[in-house]
């Protein structure tokens, strides 16, 4: 009896490693065909301009040095992302120009004893870019937001400053790609 026991469980354990190989083997090939398989998460991107001149932005606010640190940004952004050259006004295929049109500072976040733990940053763009040959407006946007948090007690405004200039030029930037 005892060894009729052993051998139903050896034949059990058998057959349940037969069905994890058999499972392994299936997730083998299946990882296989993804792997190779031509789609992709990052959609089909096509620049409407192969080219772009941004120049300095308008500041109608009172903050020092916003329009150089937003030109600046949305100039890297375009640079980081690789599809569109940044060239010079008269050698570029488009204008990107716009305006700084508002920014604010204020609490954001509090702890339990009304303290100010976050503040955020939040800048407003007009922007348009424009295709220099016939002076065809490719895209136009009022309004455009960013905005940047930053915590009150390790970090300052400018900080938060870079995060709203980064979300801007990102904006800007998708403006000027199709995603599809």
């Amino acid at each position: 009896r005892r060894q009729s026991g052993d051998n139903g469980r050896q034949e059990g354990a058998r057959g349940e490693g037969e069905g994890v190989r058999r499972i392994g083997v299936a997730a083998a090939l299946l990882a296989a065909a993804i792997s190779c398989s031509p789609y992709s998460f990052s959609g089909g991107r096509t620049a409407l301009v192969q080219s772009v001149s941004v120049p300095i932005f308008e500041n109608r606010t009172t903050e020092f040095r916003l329009a150089e640190n937003i030109t600046s940004g949305i100039i890297n952004g375009f640079i980081n992302d690789n599809q569109i050259k940044v060239l010079d006004q008269s050698n570029a295929e488009a204008v990107l120009s716009g305006a700084i049109v508002e920014y604010k500072r204020h609490a954001y976040t509090f702890d339990e004893t009304d303290r100010v733990t976050e503040y955020i940053v939040e800048v407003w763009v007009d922007a348009e870019l424009v295709k220099k040959e016939g002076a065809a407006s490719v895209w136009k946007a009022d309004r455009a937001r960013g905005f940047g948090i930053y915590k009150a007690d390790s970090e300052d405004e400018q900080l938060g400053q870079t995060r709203a200039i980064e979300k801007i030029a990102e904006d800007l930037l998708n403006r000027t790609i199709k995603n599809w």
